[in-house]
């Protein structure tokens, strides 16, 4: 969902710019000693030779470590690449743990697939059991926890989300 904003917002951003922004006359490019209506001057003109290597737009767009902005919005040709949007938080992808309280299992629903550790641990800051789960949707069997409370803590990327359940019998 969020990749698919990212492209109508940045489809949007570069079509907005483009019916905004300034022309610049193809003889003023050509004869650098016209002054044109605009008051582009000839430092003002961008150099597209190298439009396959920068393709200057704004608002500025990431691809991996490669960005790029510009103010010349009346650019015209074809672009080809793909946008990635930022790897999601671990408090996104950890979507519903339940049922709470909890007897014989513990269902762990994730948004996408994603290697997750899954650690409980009881009051007393000990973990009494680890499981590592990737599906969107995980069945952890807890029937040998003891009744209590317990910290569930979610560990991917560096990344830690705790919950709280109950274990009942």
């Amino acid at each position: 969902m969020k990749k698919l904003l990212l492209i109508v917002l940045v489809l949007a951003g570069i079509q907005s710019y483009a019916q905004s922004g300034y022309r610049t006359r193809a003889e003023d490019e050509a004869n650098p000693e016209l002054d044109n209506l605009n008051g582009v001057q000839p430092d003002d003109i961008s150099d597209f030779s190298d439009f396959g290597t920068s393709i200057p737009s704004s608002p500025a767009l990431n691809t991996g470590s490669e960005s790029f902005e510009t103010d010349d919005t009346s650019v015209s040709g074809h672009i080809k690449g793909s946008i990635e949007a930022d790897p999601r938080s671990l408090s996104e992808i950890v979507l519903n743990i339940y049922p709470n309280p909890a007897s014989e299992f513990l269902i762990v629903k994730l948004i996408e697939e994603y290697p997750v550790n899954v650690s409980f641990i009881n009051l007393v800051g000990q973990t009494v059991y680890s499981i590592s789960i990737s599906n969107k949707e995980n069945y952890i069997d807890i029937a040998a926890l003891e009744q209590g409370i317990y910290f569930v803590g979610f560990e991917s990327g560096g990344e830690k989300i705790v919950k709280k359940i109950k274990v009942v019998d």
